[in-house]
């Protein structure tokens, strides 16, 4: 899915990398979300439109 048209005139939209996994967020209110992945494809960062940033770790198992 790249774009969502709401019934009030928003439109949210997607970018994807090469494995299908978002990368970005936009919620139709011009605020974006991005995601930094890892090989294995885990989330690894977000990044909120505001600036919060939540850093993600998975143990090795």
């Amino acid at each position: 899915m790249l774009r969502i048209d709401h019934p009030d005139g928003t439109r949210e939209s997607f970018t994807y990398n090469a494995h299908g996994q978002v990368l970005t967020h936009n919620d139709g209110k011009d605020q974006t979300t991005h995601l930094a992945r890892n090989a294995r494809g885990l989330t690894t960062r977000r990044q909120a439109p505001k600036g919060l940033i939540v850093a993600y770790q998975y143990d090795a198992s």
